[in-house]
Order: C-alpha cells, then sequence, then structure tokens
C-alpha cells in the first residue's frame, strides 16, 4: 500500500519539473592564423582551467575534456530542470573542440554538454539530466584561445 501511494505520488509530482531553457548561441571564432599557433593555445587553455583532456587528436583537429564540479543550484552559465523533490548533487561538463584549418586562417568549434545528478528525495536514488549551456562557457574559453594567440 505505501509503494502504491509514494508511486501515484511521484507520478503526480512528475509534472513539477521546471525544465531547462533552451538557448542559441555562436559557438565558434575564427582565428588569422595557422593550426600550429592555434593547436597549442587550445591546449594551454584547457590546462589553466584544469579541464582534463581525455581526447586528443591533432590530425582530425579535436580535444575532448571533462571537468566535474559540485551542482550549483544558482549556476548561470547553463540551465538545468529543477524540482522539488530532486537534490543537484555534481555536474559534469563534456567538452569536445574542433579545429578547421583552412586558406584564411582556423576556426574553433566548442560543443559543451553538462549533465547534472540528482539524488531523489523521494526513494534516495540518484537521476541524471542534460542541462542546456547558455554560451558563456563556450564564448569564455574561446575569448581565452584569442588572448594566448594574441600573445604569441
Amino acid at each position: 500500500m505505501k509503494q502504491a501511494i509514494i508511486g501515484i505520488l511521484a507520478a503526480a509530482l512528475a509534472g513539477c519539473v521546471t525544465p531547462a531553457t533552451l538557448y542559441e548561441f555562436e559557438n565558434s571564432n575564427s582565428f588569422s592564423h595557422g593550426g600550429d599557433v592555434v593547436w597549442p593555445a587550445i591546449i594551454e587553455v584547457f590546462a589553466e582551467n584544469h579541464i582534463n583532456i581525455q581526447t586528443l587528436e591533432r590530425d582530425s583537429g579535436i580535444v575532448g575534456g571533462e571537468y566535474r564540479v559540485a551542482a550549483d543550484e544558482q549556476a548561470t552559465m547553463y540551465s538545468c530542470a529543477r524540482s522539488a523533490f530532486l537534490a543537484p548533487v555534481i555536474d559534469t561538463l563534456r567538452y569536445n573542440v574542433f579545429m578547421r584549418e583552412g586558406p584564411n586562417g582556423t576556426t574553433v568549434s566548442i560543443n559543451l554538454q553538462v549533465e547534472r545528478q540528482y539524488r531523489d528525495s523521494l526513494n534516495g536514488g540518484t537521476q541524471t539530466a542534460v542541462c542546456n549551456s547558455t554560451g558563456d562557457i563556450e564564448r569564455t574559453l574561446l575569448d581565452r584561445i584569442g588572448t594566448k594567440i594574441q600573445s604569441t
């Protein structure tokens, strides 16, 4: 009986979740320098920001990394679903950076996926949900890469 009541209550309250906001933004920047200057700048920015590099493929221009941080309900750089019954625990930020060389320079694109792990206060379990970036993190990293490039 108790499980049935909890199940009905959980189903009724499922509609109480506030969904994550979806943002549109520019996630790439072009630089007048070649890949021989841009590539080391990307790596330095990852290292300086303590982003754990998991994939490093110079030939294909891909850098993948991950950063974990305690979940923050007040985070303004990404939007996550909210619920009175889900307590945020940890946020995992996964970065994919693509560098493409062209005849007039190099383009860098950053794709970010944020996953938030929640503790469910109704059953004690955990849930994971994908959050949406506002573009601030991508823009900050692109700006830092640009600063590195300019200082060479």
